[in-house]
């Protein structure tokens, strides 16, 4: 009985471990934002990362520049 509930015990520290790794969360001030007249796409400029989110579906495309 005491090696499941140090198996149980490793597993659940493996899990939250793994599930504070997955959650990096990464703020950054916008340097620019573009609107596109007619085309409802925004371009927002966050240095080394463009950003384009259409306004109408809220999809969101990154890429490093």
């Amino acid at each position: 009985m005491k090696k499941l509930y140090l198996t149980l015990g490793l597993l659940m520290f493996a899990a939250l471990g793994y599930g504070t790794a997955q959650m990096q969360i990464k703020i950054e001030q916008v340097k620019v934002i573009t609107q596109y007249a007619g085309a409802s796409i925004s371009r927002y400029d966050l240095g080394d990362t463009e950003c384009f989110v259409e306004t109408s579906s809220h999809a969101l495309f990154c890429m490093r520049k």
